[in-house]
């Protein structure tokens, strides 16, 4: 798979002899095969690669607090002096591809906190599918964004009638923050 993104052997020798070389490889190769575009792949490819050395995969599986603090070791040593200081949007690119790529595996230990309103957020993911033809990866990103919207809402609330624009205003205003 590696063949396909990198030409220059040095590159492709350290993609090869990375840890966990053969299991990043297989994700990357998945995540093509569900449509993602080539550069997405030589990112993702590189975001394992980043990560990689920063996870310790024999002791089972990981939390989403382990994943988080190798995604900001490994980011902390690859900011430059004078580069850019808010990372985060980085940050939760890098956390969405390890954390998928851990699920394959079966090495994440996934949260026992319920999402709120996931009939809800099934029934967009099939109108998405069925109805406007979108991609698998396409679902999956708009499926995630509207169950962190749900999962800002305040806890009271009971149905999706009591969303208000002030919910949706600052949902947004944080949201910039955050991708900024």
């Amino acid at each position: 798979m590696y063949e396909t993104l990198f030409k220059y052997p040095g590159v492709l020798a350290r993609y090869h002899e990375g840890p966990y070389a053969e299991a990043r490889e297989q994700f990357v190769e998945s995540c093509a095969k569900q449509g993602y575009s080539r550069r997405m792949q030589v990112k993702i490819a590189w975001i394992l690669m980043t990560v990689a050395p920063a996870l310790d995969l024999s002791r089972g599986a990981l939390t989403a607090l382990d994943v988080q603090r190798a995604v900001e070791r490994r980011m902390h040593v690859l900011q430059q002096p004078g580069g850019v200081t808010d990372a985060t949007s980085s940050a939760v690119v890098f956390i969405r591809f390890v954390v998928a790529w851990l699920r394959g595996m079966n090495l994440f230990a996934e949260a026992s906190v319920p999402r709120r309103f996931p009939e809800e957020i099934n029934e967009f993911a099939v109108y998405l599918r069925d109805e406007r033809g979108l991609s698998p990866v396409t679902i999956s990103t708009r499926s995630e964004r509207l169950a962190w919207f749900f999962d800002s809402l305040r806890p009271t609330l009971d149905s999706l009638a009591g969303i208000t624009i002030a919910d949706v205003d600052a949902f947004v205003s944080k949201m910039h923050l955050f991708w900024r």
